[in-house]
């Protein structure tokens, strides 16, 4: 199932009119073009036809056309038309996945608009900063950049500024997991687009909302807003939209076991997918009927979807040119695709054939995964940290490792996400949440180091803070839960850092999850301080909820608190559990060799 992306009109991939229209005008914009002196109307004309084609992919003669607009715009002081052409410039090293190009040439537009004070071309400009932002994966900087957009629109009454950057932030919360944020903000961005009359954003705003209710398991809310979108799509023939709509309805109709509905809108997103050639989706189309037919139990006709769909996967990857994928894709050198789909096939129906098997399999394989990375981060970590006189150069390798580490976590947590949704057993989908939650622990310190001007120093408390309101939004609990964060001290290492979230990730989700009935003093907290006379450092956490009045870890043999022994072992400390005071609580003690001095 696809996202449909709603960025700000620069980042639509798909032009709602068709292509001949699109060449059509192309054409009648250049003959116009020689007719105007060299003044703002051809820098206008200039932009516009750069903008066209990039629109239908013709990247190298908008940037001629966009290199003329830069030299005449300089020459005659025309700051608007040079601040668009900088913006067609962002776009089209976005769509090639040059980030740091995008954001550079963004950012020269926003300062052209701050001089010129237009408000309205600011708050556009960090739309599309935090839109590059999103695709680079650095969620903290694109939620900045859209509320500072949000605040500007609001100034001004802009209120399809303010829809979009609301779809905006929406999307990012949806890529975080955090749907009622996400559902919060594309229903407001589609109460602004039916204020103004939008029936095509509306439309985007309904799937988007779809998929919400997808992922939250509410199938009839899910199917009643992809059906409203579907409606508004066919009635614009938006052929892009109505097979967007038909793939995800596609996908609802498998979940529930409808197979018939499944086949047809399934065929239909495949047939429309084709006949405008969308690459991205041929390839969903192909994987949703490759899960009707194994559902079905026509493994024949399943592997031929699936395959088709490994195909139109590689040449997607080609399509979009995306840098971060590509390397991704090189670190597994898949020399002989079509075995591969063959041996994915054969996992998958092992998988459910072996389904009392698969917790223990599972765990083993991502305990393994996370291991090797924090094992390999840490080694390349010290191994650049001794070149003291390369220094500029250490940190720009290190934040290079951290954010392909935080994109490698990422990547395991979107691939758990997706198999999550193919479980019916809430047991077995409670242990893939469980290792997303943990995955996530790691990948927040890697962002955070990542985002970092200085590699050390992570503010500890903003991060726990962080990591257990992720948590309580995770598990959707219908009573409130505070939260009390207290940290006394600073400087723990890379390895310690990750080892705390991860026992901390442990013990409240276990608290959120059993401790709390529907009372309003509900409390988590975690406090971590340091004897300066004996160099121990303490952290205390729990909950005061109902308590379990047994010793935990004698009673308890579970995956969670195997981890958590494990865990604290690494940190050559101590955990007692305190069934003396009220709740849950734990103490664990550990000394200062686990940080730095």
């Amino acid at each position: 199932m696809r996202y449909i992306l709603i960025f700000t009109i620069i980042f639509l991939r798909f032009c709602l009119s068709p292509c001949f229209s699109q060449h059509k005008e192309i054409d009648s914009l250049k003959k116009v073009l020689h007719g105007f002196k060299n003044d703002t109307n051809k820098v206008n004309v200039l932009n516009d036809l750069a903008w066209r084609l990039q629109k239908i992919g013709n990247y190298e003669t908008s940037f001629q056309y966009l290199d003329t607009a830069e030299t005449l715009a300089e020459k005659i002081n025309y700051k608007s038309g040079l601040s668009i052409t900088y913006n067609v410039v962002g776009v089209i090293y976005a769509n090639e996945g040059n980030y740091p190009a995008a954001l550079k040439n963004h950012f020269l537009a926003l300062k052209l608009r701050e001089e010129l004070g237009d408000k309205k071309g600011i708050a556009s400009s960090l739309n599309n900063i935090g839109t590059v932002y999103r695709l680079e994966g650095n969620h903290y900087e694109a939620i900045k950049s859209y509320f500072l957009a949000l605040k500007i629109g609001e100034s001004i009454n802009d209120k399809a500024g303010i829809a979009a950057n609301y779809n905006n932030l929406g999307l990012v919360y949806f890529s975080q997991q955090n749907f009622p944020k996400a559902l919060k903000c594309y229903l407001q961005s589609l109460k602004l687009k039916e204020e103004l009359g939008n029936k095509r954003g509306c439309a985007n705003s309904y799937n988007n909302i779809g998929l919400v209710y997808s992922n939250r398991g509410n199938y009839i809310e899910a199917m009643k807003n992809f059906s409203i979108s579907l409606n508004i799509m066919e009635e614009f023939d938006n052929k892009y939209g109505i097979e967007t709509a038909c793939s995800n309805m596609a996908t609802i109709f498998i979940k529930q076991k409808k197979y018939k509905e499944a086949s047809v809108y399934g065929n239909k997103a495949l047939e429309i997918a084709t006949e405008i050639g969308d690459v991205a989706g041929i390839k969903e189309a192909n994987f949703c009927l490759s899960q009707l037919n194994e559902a079905l139990g026509d493994s024949k006709k399943s592997l031929q979807y699936y395959k088709a769909y490994v195909k139109n996967k590689d040449s997607l990857i080609n399509e979009d040119k995306t840098k971060e994928i590509i390397k991704l894709q090189m670190n597994y050198e898949f020399d002989k695709k079509e075995s591969e789909a063959l041996l994915a096939h054969e996992l998958r129906e092992k998988m459910l054939i072996e389904e009392g098997k698969r917790q223990g399999v599972f765990n083993l394989v991502i305990i393994s995964l996370l291991i090797l990375v924090s094992v390999s981060t840490f080694i390349i970590y010290k191994r650049y940290k001794i070149i003291n006189k390369q220094k500029e150069t250490i940190e720009h390798l290190l934040k290079e490792i951290h954010h392909r580490v935080k994109n490698n976590l990422q990547v395991i947590s979107s691939i758990l996400n997706l198999q999550k949704g193919y479980i019916d057993d809430e047991k077995n989908r409670e242990v893939f949440q469980d290792c997303q939650n943990r995955i996530y622990a790691m990948a927040a310190i890697h962002e955070k180091l990542y985002t970092k001007a200085a590699l050390t120093n992570i503010n500890l408390q903003d991060y726990i803070t962080t990591l257990i309101s992720q948590l309580i939004d995770t598990y959707k609990v219908k009573y409130p839960i505070k939260q009390e964060v207290e940290v006394n001290v600073g400087g723990l290492k890379l390895d310690t850092l990750i080892t705390v979230g991860l026992i901390t990730n442990e013990i409240i989700s276990n608290s959120i999850k059993y401790a709390f009935n529907n009372a309003e003093d509900n409390l988590v907290f975690f406090k971590l301080s340091k004897n300066i006379s004996t160099s121990i450092y303490t952290l205390t956490i729990g909950d005061n909820g109902k308590g379990i009045g047994f010793n935990f870890f004698e009673a308890q043999p579970s995956f969670g608190v195997e981890l958590i022994k494990v865990l604290v072992e690494q940190l050559d400390g101590k955990i007692v559990h305190h069934q003396d005071l009220k709740g849950t609580v734990y103490e664990i003690t550990f000394s200062v060799q686990a940080s730095d001095k």
